[in-house]
């Protein structure tokens, strides 16, 4: 941590650590840059899966959350904001993960049937007959992102 707020040090090059540097020429980098540098340190970072037996099993290590969309859009009409929130699917998927090991939340497991989307966990829909090959994964991001704009 530096003590003179970033100046020069006087050998033209500043004082400034490369996260800070990087921070304020962000603007510098093109999205492409920055995108590649981002799924370089996402796959270095990746947890490898076990191999199931069958391989349109799912292996056994991948998590499972369970979300209830009904008890989410009764709690849409609930007064008391706490409640709305611990029954949102926000607030549901945040029970079923955030005690999870963060090992685990960086899989990038990819099923034969999910055309590619890789996933770091199943979804289930409580009460509905919906087998997740992709679909309900990035349904649940994007019914979270609409609970959290609203």
């Amino acid at each position: 941590n530096d003590d003179n707020g970033g100046a020069d040090d006087g050998d033209g090059h500043g004082s400034d650590g490369l996260a800070q540097l990087l921070s304020k020429l962000r603007g510098c980098v093109f999205a492409t840059i920055k995108q590649k540098l981002m799924l370089q340190a996402n796959a270095q970072t990746a947890t490898p899966t076990k191999k199931a037996e069958d391989d349109y099993d799912y292996p056994p290590d991948l998590l499972q959350v369970l979300l209830n969309r009904p008890k989410a859009a009764i709690a849409r009409t609930h007064h008391d904001p706490e409640t709305r929130l611990s029954l949102s699917l926000f607030g549901q998927l945040f029970d079923e993960l955030h005690f999870m090991d963060p090992a685990l939340l960086r899989m990038g497991y990819t099923h034969p049937m999910d055309d590619g989307q890789e996933r770091t966990f199943k979804v289930k829909f409580d009460g509905e007959g919906v087998d997740d090959y992709g679909g309900p994964y990035r349904e649940i991001f994007s019914q979270v992102a609409e609970e959290i704009q609203s």
